[in-house]
């Protein structure tokens, strides 16, 4: 009977005990939100950009440049301040599905190239006389307050910059 009445407490104390929901929202709207202020503050218009593929960052960084990819980690992982691979990977996989949203594309006037141009170096200086604008998916730290996003430019010797950006004041802020 004791042990009847303690499960009894217990479950209505647990009940009781109230949990604080935390809503985070969706990954592609604030993913597009962060293209597009990118896209802004640094005057990137009329330009190519590259499709950006089904793969992950890290997963391209990868399997085209192995060794560099450890040192990319850790500057994300540092700048997001993050602590394990393992979360890393968890924020990571949220970024599988992205989308961009066309009516970014159509506001910038970008011309979306696919991955299989960058092979045929005379026919992108033609369609693409600005060059090829290279955006990756964002990550984002678990509250959706804090981005990484690597920026740069095709045929270039430079891999991008991985910029870090901020939710301040409504709008995402680079740091």
């Amino acid at each position: 009977m004791k042990q009847l009445f303690i499960i009894v407490i217990s479950l209505s104390l647990f009940n009781c005990q109230k949990t604080e929901q935390i809503i985070l929202p969706e990954y592609n709207s604030v993913a597009n939100e962060l293209i597009q202020q990118v896209l802004k503050d640094n005057s990137f218009s009329d330009c190519c950009l590259l499709e950006i593929p089904e793969k992950t960052f890290l997963e391209i960084r990868e399997e085209e440049m192995p060794l560099i990819a450890i040192s990319t980690k850790k500057i994300i992982m540092e700048k997001l301040q993050i602590k394990s691979d393992k979360s890393l990977d968890s924020l990571e996989n949220q970024t599988r599905n992205f989308k961009i949203n066309s009516d970014i594309i159509n506001k910038y006037k970008l011309n979306l190239v696919n991955n299989d141009v960058l092979r045929f170096t005379d026919e992108n200086l033609i369609v693409c006389p600005k060059g090829i604008l290279i955006i990756s998916k964002p990550i984002f730290d678990k509250n959706y307050k804090t981005a990484v996003v690597s920026i740069g430019f095709g045929y270039t010797c430079s891999l991008g910059h991985i910029e870090k950006y901020r939710w301040k004041n409504g709008k995402w802020k680079q740091e």
